[in-house]
């Protein structure tokens, strides 16, 4: 990490302090702060001359991964970098005679719309620099800002979707008999959600032309990590999946159909396996700017991207067990989208209901009600949204 650093940092000529009013923002956001500026003896001359500044916000993206094994084992890197910001201040009329306390320069940025989210996990990683450079003075000070994601471009309708229903069909056999069918239907509210709201979810199952029996239904909020191709970022050269919360339902056997009713959320524990974003925010701006070789970059970032050369998304995972060896378990996914909360009065008071029996008095502590043939589930006990 030093040739890292000493490639982004050179004050032999000129000391440079960089504060601003926090360290992570949203796209569109505005980046304001103090450059001060602490020339030497040697350099006081050449700033009187030159009294500008450049400032570039450059966004880095890197990732590397290990083909086959052994002594035949290659490790293919791939990076992009770009400039999302050039502007320039001069600062000639905060120059003085007296520069002991240096000269403060205010500034003021826009964070661009399409800026791409700051994100790290096992050897990839998108970062973002602040840099300050005097090119006169050969002078130069870079900070790490971190950019936070919001919900994906939805320009042509096919991301973000309100009121979903899908449905599958599932043709089964044993032993090459024909074992009949089940039918899938999963409906939600919505596929984009802030990290800190609930997830509701209306699951049917028809089994009544089934001629087996299914043993329990799980529930996943499923993460993959992607390190894509440069040229087609929807080609992937690596990926990884974990599953970071879920929940499962035993089923009662012997009925035609099945019905839950429930809800999953993103896990809030900052372990690395299920680091929760806005606790690393937060973390960040308890520490203020960061350096290159800063200890922080460490923590993982698992932010919901899409279309870059690393991305990270996410899905609902709803998969089917049955109760027999000699068949396929089954499952279905449905992409969810995640974006920081960006409204600081925003609260966690939803008001969804997926299970129309709590509308009829059935009581809430009970795990599962049976009736008609039908087995409810209802854990998602502050809601109100009825899928249509």
């Amino acid at each position: 990490m030093g040739g890292e650093y000493s490639k982004y940092n050179n004050e032999k000529n000129l000391s440079i302090n960089i504060e601003s009013n926090k360290v992570c923002y949203f796209p569109g956001e505005i980046m304001s702060g103090t450059i001060t500026l602490f020339p030497l003896l040697q350099s006081f001359e050449k700033v009187m001359a030159n009294p500008k500044l450049n400032i570039t916000i450059t966004e880095f993206k890197y990732y590397s991964y290990s083909k086959r094994s052994g002594k035949h084992s290659t490790t293919v890197t791939r990076k992009e970098e770009k400039n999302i910001v050039n502007t320039s201040i001069d600062f000639g009329a905060l120059v003085t005679p007296d520069y002991s306390a240096g000269f403060k320069v205010p500034f003021s940025i826009q964070i661009p719309n399409d800026a791409y989210p700051s994100l790290f996990f096992y050897r990839a990683y998108v970062k973002h620099y602040f840099i300050v450079e005097l090119p006169e003075l050969n002078a130069k000070r870079t900070k790490m800002i971190v950019i936070k994601n919001n919900f994906p471009n939805n320009v042509d309708n096919t991301l973000l979707r309100n009121m979903i229903e899908e449905n599958k069909e599932y043709k089964k056999s044993k032993l090459f008999f024909n074992k009949g069918s089940c039918l899938l239907n999963i409906k939600m509210p919505k596929n984009h959600f802030f990290y800190n709201e609930k997830i509701p979810l209306e699951i049917n199952l028809d089994c009544s032309n089934l001629k087996m029996e299914i043993k329990s239904i799980r529930i996943s909020l499923l993460r993959k990590t992607r390190k894509n191709v440069s040229n087609d970022y929807s080609n992937i050269n690596k990926s990884d999946e974990e599953k970071i919360n879920q929940k499962k339902f035993d089923l009662e056997k012997g009925l035609g159909n099945y019905h839950i009713s429930d809800f999953i959320e993103f896990p809030t524990t900052s372990d690395y396996k299920s680091v929760y974003p806005p606790n690393v925010y937060s973390s960040f701006e308890e520490h203020g700017l960061l350096e290159i070789n800063d200890s922080k970059f460490e923590y993982q970032l698992y932010p919901s991207t899409f279309n870059g050369l690393v991305s990270v998304d996410y899905f609902i995972d709803l998969k089917i067990y049955f109760d027999s060896s000699l068949t396929f378990d089954e499952e279905f996914r449905v992409p969810i989208y995640f974006s920081a909360n960006f409204e600081n009065n925003y609260n966690n008071n939803y008001n969804y209901n997926m299970n129309p029996m709590i509308n009829q008095g059935v009581s809430n502590s009970i795990p599962y009600v049976s009736s008609n043939n039908i087995y409810y589930y209802n854990n998602n006990i502050n809601t109100n949204f009825t899928p249509q």
